[in-house]
């Protein structure tokens, strides 16, 4: 999780992933798919300005 949400806090500012980055953001999307302890807080963390 805390992979996860270092990168999204990176994207926020406005930088850029590096391609092993966002491979390894989309392997953690797709482990955690069925995890709600994982979507919500991940949700939570991103606020309204980072769902819209």
């Amino acid at each position: 999780m805390l992979e996860a949400e270092g990168a999204l806090e990176k994207l926020g500012r406005g930088a850029h992933l590096s391609g092993r980055e966002v491979t390894e953001l989309q392997r953690l999307f797709r482990d955690n798919s069925d995890d709600e302890v994982f979507s919500r807080t991940l949700l939570d963390d991103l606020g309204a300005a980072g769902t819209i």
